[in-house]
């Protein structure tokens, strides 16, 4: 919540405080009017259309910019955390859960090799690489939300459950027949973000950003 609280950006829910009351804890944030990406993209029929998910793209990923340069990872980047208020303005939610970058740490591990998956949006490094995660952890997130809005589906099912094995195999879901519709140089980009060696992805997210901007979808017409 500290880490949270330090972020003030148009594109990130506030973290207004914390506490302990009655043997919990719990999180104050600026409220929200509107849905989550999911349920967005579910009132929509089930995808966006391409430069709408480009334009959140860019928002959510302009916020990650920010909390970057202050050292602060989200770690969890995912359709549910990404709220959609008045005018269509995405917020970037449950940053109050977010680390800093200076001491990372072991996410729970469950068995030897694994950590549990707890969202089919869960980084591969935070399941097949020992628990480490850093900010390529969140261009996992933007590249796998974009595979969402675009073709109606998690990049790897929907099934927690099944994600590590889906991983090791390379199972990704097909595009689907939005394929056809999108540029080749949109669908390397969303490709880029998802690889399981984070050293495959954008750097940083500032250079996510700037490719974003260069794509013909986000073109003026």
């Amino acid at each position: 919540a500290k880490a949270g609280s330090r972020l003030q950006h148009r594109f990130i829910v506030a973290t207004l405080g914390a506490g302990h009351a009655g043997g919990r804890v719990y999180v104050v944030n600026e409220y929200v009017e509107g849905l989550d990406l999911e349920q967005s993209c579910v009132a929509r029929g089930g995808r966006l259309e391409p430069r709408v998910a480009l334009q959140i793209a860019a928002q959510i990923t302009e916020a990650l910019v920010y909390a970057h340069g202050r050292r602060v990872i989200h770690r969890a980047v995912s359709p549910s955390n990404i709220l959609i208020g008045p005018g269509g303005v995405p917020k970037v939610s449950d940053l109050a859960f977010a680390k800093r970058v200076q001491k990372p740490r072991d996410l729970r591990m469950s068995g030897q090799l694994y950590v549990e998956a707890s969202s089919p949006y869960t980084p591969p490094e935070a399941l097949l690489g020992g628990g480490q995660v850093d900010a390529r952890a969140d261009i996992y997130g933007v590249g796998a939300c974009l595979f969402r809005c675009l073709s109606g589906r998690a990049p790897y099912g929907d099934s927690p459950k099944d994600l590590v094995s889906r991983l090791v195999r390379a199972e990704r879901e097909p595009w689907g027949p939005i394929e056809q519709h999108l540029s080749p140089e949109l669908r390397a980009l969303v490709e880029r973000c998802l690889k399981a060696d984070p050293a495959e992805r954008f750097a940083a997210s500032r250079d996510l950003r700037d490719a974003i901007a260069d794509l013909p979808e986000t073109e003026e017409r």
